[in-house]
């Protein structure tokens, strides 16, 4: 899959390594590396949080 910067992302986020729920949380592309992509997620607070997320992790729109 190709990604491109500021990219519109879904992050299917998976909780605690046990469980098998997964949440789909809207995020940006930031950056980019050889294995991982940097995302920009917005909390409902107004806070923004920057994660360092494998390729295989996010989907488009």
């Amino acid at each position: 899959m190709q990604f491109e910067l500021g990219q519109q992302v879904i992050w299917n986020y998976k909780c605690c390594g046990r469980h098998t729920c997964t949440h789909k949380i809207p995020a940006q592309i930031i950056k980019f590396s050889q294995k991982q992509v940097q995302i920009q997620v917005h909390k409902t607070t107004g806070e923004s949080l920057r994660r360092w997320v494998h390729r295989d992790r996010l989907e488009t729109f």
